[in-house]
């Protein structure tokens, strides 16, 4: 039985799924997409249960195409800075905020300005000054 390594995805549209062989030869691949909500200027959230669908979807027909075969390991990227609220359960509770999102502008302004070397700090870590799609300028939006 070949073994394989599963790459997954899980992008600002779409999930996709590739499956490779050792030698990093692509075998199948899959793909899933899912809706983009844009509220209002600058609110854009997706639905966290749209993504398990997805990657769901796309693994499955990533496996289709390579009957047969064992995965072996597996490798997983996401789209971020992403807020997800959810239960004590781990259930999301509500939409995730995506990083397309710009509701906190406000918030991160203020943020800026209480502490003045916080630019260091993100710099340092993102090479980027405080932006509304932080996930701590968008607490208040939960």
């Amino acid at each position: 039985m070949q073994e394989l390594l599963l790459g997954v995805d899980v992008g600002t549209t779409a999930t996709k799924a590739v499956l490779v062989d050792t030698s990093g030869h692509i075998i199948s691949q899959g793909r899933a997409e899912y809706p983009t909500k844009y509220l209002q200027a600058g609110w854009v959230e997706q639905d966290p249960n749209d993504w398990w669908l997805s990657f769901c979807q796309a693994v499955e027909i990533a496996q289709a195409g390579a009957p047969g075969t064992k995965i072996s390991g597996i490798a997983i990227s996401a789209q971020a800075p992403t807020l997800i609220a959810v239960d004590a359960n781990g259930v999301p509770v509500r939409n995730a905020m995506i990083w397309m999102d710009r509701r906190a502008q406000e918030e991160a302004d203020e943020l800026a300005s209480q502490f003045s070397n916080i630019s260091v700090y993100t710099k340092a870590l993102s090479a980027q000054e405080v932006l509304q799609n932080y996930n701590a300028t968008k607490k208040r939006y939960i």
